[in-house]
């Protein structure tokens, strides 16, 4: 998969722990307000299994700068592990819990997180090639949209080629997750605040049941990675986390939509979406290898401006919580009020993309 890579690390010295334990607490402050002893349990699990494995990660998987990195000193990689073993072990007390009952969609989720997090862990030290990794995220993708469909479906189309769609969509949403994780907090900037959003739709039950409470565990999750990533990484997700992080947002997205918040799930994602879709776009024009790594994203734009991670992380993080409120205030609305959302979000995310765009190579 194409390396990105994020910040840079260093010694952790005194201003950059003091900035990251700030950013965690009121990760965790915020995790805990919206999803009590659950989030925080996760955010838990997460910290700590992320300082038993940070030996191996800074022996075996270290990330090397290179031309199109972003970052100039080696940064251990794999994080993402953490995040996946927090919300697997939200599914596991689920499933021990009695909330897990026949035809829940969980079991298969859980699965599919595994497989596509197996992938990006084979991918972050073997390097993949295209062919094995597109088709374990086909069917990773594939799982979670069967099953999640089984109860309704979005369009008026044919239930395989409606399957056919989301699933293209589906591994579209995984793989822009990873090319967007190209510096310190980016990925965090832009799920956090969608899993908050989903978070409060779940208590308003635009979200079913199991899949409310995942959403739980997964904020609190991402919560617990804010002190190794925000706003200086000392600790990179690796595609191992991206693309879980992908698959987990995508399922997300995907209930939302089926139970009535489609404007919501449209407008969460957005930036992440337009960025990446454009730049694809543009490079694909340029008849340019698309799945080489890169530094055309607007915010990598932005950093080569000049401007540190964390101040574009953080402008990313401020919009994307702009969005959460819209998607929020979208639910049971009118179609003229949730569309006239849509395309308000849309104008923000195009302006935060031209000031990126706006930044020079320093």
């Amino acid at each position: 998969m194409p390396r990105f890579g994020s910040g840079e690390s260093g010694r952790m010295v005194a201003p950059r722990t003091r900035n990251a334990g700030l950013a965690a607490v009121l990760a965790l402050a915020f995790a805990a307000w919206l999803g009590a002893p659950l989030a925080i349990f996760a955010s838990l699990i997460c910290i700590l299994v992320t300082l038993l494995l940070m030996p191996l990660f800074r022996a075996y998987a270290m990330a090397r700068p290179n031309a199109r990195s972003s970052h100039d000193t080696p940064v251990p990689q794999g994080g993402g592990v953490a995040i996946v073993v927090a919300i697997l072990c939200g599914a596991l007390i689920d499933g021990f819990t009695g909330v897990v009952g026949s035809g829940s969609p969980l079991p298969v989720l859980a699965f599919s997180v595994i497989l596509i997090a197996s992938i990006g862990a084979l991918d972050d030290i073997l390097d993949l090639p295209a062919t094995p990794r597109l088709l374990g995220q086909f069917v990773a993708v594939g799982l979670v949209v069967w099953t999640g469909l089984e109860a309704a479906q979005l369009f008026r189309l044919p239930f395989v080629i409606e399957c056919m769609l989301l699933v293209v969509a589906g591994v579209w949403f995984v793989n822009l997750t990873n090319f967007m994780d190209g510096i310190d907090g980016i990925t965090l900037a832009g799920f956090l605040p969608l899993a908050a959003a989903a978070v409060v739709l779940g208590d308003m039950a635009y979200l079913t049941r199991e899949i409310g409470l995942l959403a739980i565990f997964f904020l609190g999750a991402l919560a617990g990675f804010v002190f190794f990533n925000f706003p200086k990484a000392s600790l990179f997700l690796g595609d191992v986390g991206s693309l879980a992080i992908g698959l987990v947002g995508g399922a997300l997205l995907l209930d939302l939509a089926q139970h009535g918040a489609m404007a919501a799930a449209i407008i969460l994602p957005l930036y992440h979406f337009t960025d990446a879709t454009l730049t694809l776009g543009r490079r694909i024009l340029r008849r340019e290898k698309v799945w080489e790594a890169h530094k055309e994203h607007a915010y990598q734009h932005a950093v080569r401006g000049g401007w540190s991670h964390g101040k574009v992380s953080g402008i990313v993080l401020g919009l994307n919580m702009g969005l959460a409120c819209l998607a929020v205030l979208s639910v049971g609305r009118s179609a003229v009020v949730q569309g006239s959302l849509v395309w308000l979000s849309f104008a923000g995310v195009m302006a935060i993309i031209l000031v990126f765009h706006r930044k020079k190579p320093a």
